[in-house]
């Protein structure tokens, strides 16, 4: 029963339209029922697709030793780079997000040079930021201009670096997502889940939405009485000379009575002296009451 209202889920997800040109990944959704996928994100394939064969292309005509390959190489590059946008999906789950590289072709289309199938999976809850960079500027000495959007995701284990490579596949702790159609929504629902799996209050779906008050004022409590505990422990201590509470019986007198005495945590007894019973530690140690 728990596994219906995924499976109707799993139904809205629709293949891909087939591109214009030569292509070769897979156009149907890499998601399964186990996955649990909530929300699957939608590149700018056509704009995309086509800003890195320029790309490809312009680098390559840089150098002149190269240009008497261009009329072979530039169908490769093109077929390519459509594998890579196209091959390329990316979605989340409440607990994880998805990103992965259907399996391709590469280099000259040969079968020796495929490249198989790469999933990447990051936890929610270790997500730090999701960081929006707006189009600008252009790529390769000024001939190809940035439209596309870029998405990084980053998270505790990346240590505010970013991670290489122009489509989210082969990261390390960071996925970077170029040509997402929708980039705000990726990150108000990101962040969103991010929320939920940490305990806090959850931010609206639409919309920015205010910060999550009650959340900063427990951790500011919470770090108030930390301090005070730690000043407490500070004091106790005398400056630090720490001393261990102890009951010791003392013998004096020839009697037995109970006394409250401290002594020394590191203190190590002497040719002379006697530290092998009770009476010895009550004669070393100094009594408070």
């Amino acid at each position: 029963m728990a596994g219906a209202p995924l499976m109707q889920v799993m139904q809205a997800f629709q293949g891909r339209e087939a591109p214009t040109t030569d292509y070769s990944v897979d156009l149907t959704p890499p998601w399964s029922v186990e996955d649990g996928i909530i929300e699957e994100f939608e590149f700018d394939l056509p704009l995309a697709s086509k800003f890195f064969t320029n790309k490809a292309v312009c680098s390559a005509c840089i150098l002149p030793c190269i240009w008497p390959c261009l009329p072979c190489a530039v169908p490769c590059m093109r077929a390519n780079n459509v594998d890579i946008v196209y091959g390329l999906w990316v979605a989340v789950s409440p607990e994880n997000i998805y990103i992965v590289r259907r399996r391709r072709k590469a280099s000259c289309r040969c079968h020796c040079c495929d490249e198989g199938e790469v999933r990447k999976v990051i936890p929610i809850a270790n997500v730090q930021d999701v960081m929006l960079t707006g189009p600008a500027g252009t790529a390769v000495c000024c001939f190809v201009q940035n439209v596309l959007h870029t998405v990084e995701v980053q998270t505790a284990a990346a240590g505010g670096q970013s991670g290489g490579g122009e489509t989210g596949a082969n990261q390390g702790s960071v996925g970077t997502l170029i040509g997402l159609k929708d980039p705000k929504r990726f990150r108000d629902v990101v962040l969103a889940l991010r929320r939920e799996a940490r305990g806090g209050a959850v931010m609206p779906r639409q919309g920015g939405g205010a910060p999550d008050q009650q959340t900063m004022v427990q951790m500011l409590d919470t770090n108030k009485q930390i301090l005070e505990t730690l000043k407490r422990i500070e004091q106790n201590a005398g400056g630090g000379a720490a001393h261990e509470q102890l009951w010791a019986v003392s013998r004096a007198r020839g009697g037995t009575s109970k006394q409250w005495v401290s002594l020394p945590r590191h203190r190590t007894c002497g040719p002379g002296e006697d530290g092998g019973s009770l009476g010895g530690l009550a004669r070393n140690a100094s009594v408070l009451s």
